[in-house]
């Protein structure tokens, strides 16, 4: 796994793949499914922990951990739709 995520490409090999010729050139898609479906879970995710977190911790106490279960399963299912949103407008 740490090598996919320390993969490295030179410049010059990416642009000299580039895209499709009906799109002017540029870079290639190769998200995948699974790819697009991680990055919906963390934006939403970090956005949520760093805005509520201080407050439910502070007046929440020992019930903020059924607190975050409950938000990561929305969380989860927010991601979802917005997979979902993007395989079918790409």
């Amino acid at each position: 796994m740490s090598n996919s995520v320390f993969r490295t490409k030179k410049i010059k090999d990416i642009l000299a793949e580039g895209g499709d010729e009906t799109h002017g050139g540029g870079l290639k898609r190769v998200l995948t499914l699974r790819d697009l479906t991680f990055f919906g879970i963390a934006a939403i995710l970090g956005a949520g922990s760093f805005s509520s977190l201080g407050g439910a911790v502070f007046n929440g106490g020992p019930g903020v951990v059924l607190l975050f279960i409950i938000t990561a399963i929305a969380c989860a299912f927010t991601a979802f739709a917005i997979r979902n949103l993007l395989v079918a407008y790409p």
